[in-house]
C-alpha cells in the first residue's frame, strides 16, 4: 500500500558523492525562491542540508503545498523530456537556511549516463511519488480531517527507509503548511493539535512538533498507515 510521502529525505543519498564531485556547495538563504511560478526549469538542487518546500498552484490562485523535501534528494523531479505546463505550476522555497549544488539538465544527464544505477533509483523514486500523490488525493476525499492529522504526525518518524537529518521524532513544520498538505484549514488543524497536545501525544513547539506517545498516536490512525509500516 503506497503511503503519503508528505516529507521526502535521503532518496538519492547513497549517490551524494555523485552530486557533490567537481561541485560548490551553495548556501541559499530563508524563503529564498529556487523556481516561481511560471519559470522554466533551468536548475536542479540536490539537497546536501535543509528543507525545500515544494507548492503548486491552481488557476484560480489556491496553492497547496504537495510536500517538504530533505536531504539527500533532488528538485525538481527530473525528466528527459520538457513538461512545460506541469512545471510552471510548482514553486520551490528554500524552508530554512539550505545547502544545495546546482546542476543544469545536461549535467544531470551526464551522470546519468555514467550511473545507470542512479537512474534507475530516480525512476524509482519518480513512481513512487506519484504513488503517493494518488493516494493523498483519495485520503482527502474519503478520510476525516483529525485521521488524516494522525496519519501525517505517524508516518514521519516510521518511516524508517529515509535518513532524516533531525530526531526522527520531531517534525520542523508550521501549523499553516501542514494545514494546506493534508487539506484542512488553520483553525481545525490547531484544534487538532491541541487535542493531541492535551493527551500527551505531541508537544508543540515554535515550528516543530514532537511526537511523545507513538503507540496511543497509532490508535487514531487509518489502518492503511499503521499496516504498512
Amino acid at each position: 500500500m503506497p503511503l503519503p510521502n508528505y516529507y521526502r529525505y535521503g532518496d538519492l543519498k547513497e549517490y551524494e558523492d555523485v552530486f557533490l564531485q567537481g561541485k560548490e556547495v551553495k548556501k541559499v538563504k530563508k524563503s529564498e525562491i529556487l523556481k516561481s511560478y511560471l519559470d522554466n526549469v533551468e536548475n536542479y538542487y540536490y539537497l546536501k542540508k535543509g528543507l525545500i518546500k515544494v507548492k503548486a498552484c491552481h488557476i484560480d490562485g489556491y496553492e497547496k503545498i504537495m510536500h517538504i523535501t530533505g536531504a539527500g534528494c533532488m528538485e525538481p523531479v527530473f525528466s528527459f523530456e520538457d513538461i512545460p505546463i506541469w512545471r510552471e505550476n510548482f514553486q520551490y522555497e528554500a524552508y530554512m537556511d539550505i545547502e544545495v549544488t546546482v546542476f543544469t539538465k545536461q549535467e544531470v544527464i551526464q551522470r546519468l549516463e555514467k550511473y545507470p544505477g542512479l537512474l534507475r533509483k530516480m525512476y524509482d523514486n519518480t513512481v513512487k511519488s506519484l504513488y503517493s500523490s494518488d493516494f493523498n488525493t483519495m485520503r482527502i476525499l474519503y478520510d476525516e480531517g483529525f485521521r488524516r492529522m494522525c496519519d501525517f504526525l505517524y508516518y514521519h518518524p516510521h518511516d524508517h527507509k529515509v535518513i532524516h537529518n533531525h530526531e526522527r521524532c520531531q517534525m520542523v513544520i508550521t501549523q499553516n503548511d501542514m494545514a494546506s498538505m493534508i487539506g484542512i484549514d488553520r483553525v481545525n488543524a490547531n484544534r487538532m493539535l491541541q487535542q493531541l497536545r492535551n493527551e500527551g501525544i505531541i508537544e508543540m513547539q515554535r515550528k516543530h512538533i514532537v511526537i511523545r506517545d507513538k503507540d496511543k498516536l497509532a490508535l487514531y490512525c487509518s489502518n492503511d498507515v499503521t499496516i504498512a509500516e
